[in-house]
């Protein structure tokens, strides 16, 4: 009963991680609009951390992957620095980026079934 109800605790953290992902991502876009670049950058770092805090977990990575590549691997995460960097092309930006992209094989090396 213990194990199960840590494994409950335990989604529940990765269920609200996710869900502060998502928001640092609407957040980022929010302030981008607003013109607020420093702040949007401060909550892509964030959302970058948590996403990649969930994959190295290992839990619910569908809906990380949906994150990172977008659904049905349209827009997303990396679909959004790719826009910003053809705007800004920091260094700052094009490593956001570069984790983003790693992130995404990452997953898919984990989502990969193992009889291949």
């Amino acid at each position: 009963k213990l194990i199960l109800a840590e494994e409950e605790s335990q989604r529940d953290v990765d269920q609200n991680l996710l869900l502060f992902a998502k928001q640092r991502g609407e957040l980022f876009q929010d302030l981008l609009n607003e013109g607020n670049e420093p702040l949007a950058v401060g909550h892509m770092q964030n959302y970058v951390t948590a996403l990649e805090t969930l994959t190295r977990r290992g839990y619910m990575l569908e809906e990380v992957q949906k994150e990172v590549v977008g659904p049905e691997g349209n827009y997303g995460l990396i679909g959004l620095l790719g826009d910003w960097i053809s705007i800004a092309p920091e260094q700052k930006y094009r490593d956001l980026l570069k984790r983003a992209e790693d992130l995404s094989q990452q997953i898919a090396e984990q989502l990969k079934p193992d009889d291949v």
